[in-house]
């Protein structure tokens, strides 16, 4: 997965996880590590960037029934605690 994660940018944004949702353990990252190259590959700057905001948030709302929460005249809170949401 790559993330905006709150690690520190050693870990390039990079978090393994396995197929249950969980985090690797230190045996699949070493096993992960062998097979990469001890160095970048020369891509550095070899990138393109892409709004996904409109996208996501699109596809997000298709699995909410708004009309059903308007109804409800429910009182949310929302804190996203310094985390990647807190922008939008």
């Amino acid at each position: 997965m790559v993330t905006g994660s709150h690690h520190p940018q050693g870990y390039l944004c990079l978090k393994i996880r396995m197929g249950d949702g969980s985090t690797a353990n230190q045996d699949v990252i070493e096993e992960l590590e062998e097979t990469m190259a001890p160095e970048p590959m020369g891509i550095e700057g070899q990138y393109r960037t892409a709004d996904i905001i409109p996208d996501y948030m699109q596809a997000v709302a298709s699995f909410v029934d708004a009309e059903a929460i308007r109804a409800a005249h429910l009182r949310v809170v929302v804190d996203p605690m310094g985390g990647a949401a807190r922008a939008i």
